[in-house]
């Protein structure tokens, strides 16, 4: 699972997120980001410490600001290649597809597959 740390009030939040989405759609399995919003849930930002958003987070590799778009394919092809997505080879390019819902509390279920009902057509599920 891809940390993905913003503020509500950031524009290049929200443009990294579109970024995400764009780059994501080229690949078969796309990646799980969870989106973790600092001023709502400042605790997570001090325990991976965050003072810059956008900050992208997996593993050991980290995104801070808004990257140019080869940075961030690269982040994102090297996720997936660790097994960072939303399903295995043998489901469907639909299945792939779709995205987590977005939450309005941590979650501790953040990264799971969504059920038929929870999925929707949001990048990223936000706590």
């Amino acid at each position: 699972m891809i940390l993905l740390f913003t503020s509500r009030h950031c524009t290049w939040c929200e443009t990294l997120k579109t970024m995400i989405e764009t780059e994501s759609s080229q690949f078969r399995h796309r990646p799980v980001v969870c989106e973790i919003r600092i001023d709502e849930h400042d605790i997570f930002a001090k325990v991976f410490g965050i003072s810059v958003v956008p900050t992208l987070i997996y593993r050991n590799s980290i995104l801070t600001g808004l990257p140019d778009s080869d940075d961030l394919r690269s982040f994102l092809i090297r996720a997936i290649a660790e097994g960072c997505s939303l399903s295995s080879s043998r489901d469907s390019d639909a299945e792939n597809a779709e995205w987590l819902p977005h939450a309005s509390a941590p979650d501790p279920t953040c990264g799971r597959r969504a059920t038929g009902a929870e999925r929707n057509s949001e990048l990223t599920k936000t706590v």
